[in-house]
């Protein structure tokens, strides 16, 4: 019971992390796009 527990736990951490990271690399390429459309 306690491994099932702690996998979820451990599956729920890894996709929190995972959509964090996804949405800060989305974020930083809508950053750089903007400051490219700006210089010119």
């Amino acid at each position: 019971m306690v491994l099932v527990v702690g996998a979820v736990l451990v599956s729920m951490l890894l996709a929190v992390a995972i959509t964090a990271t996804s949405v800060a690399v989305c974020a930083v390429v809508l950053r750089s796009m903007l400051n490219a459309e700006r210089k010119r």
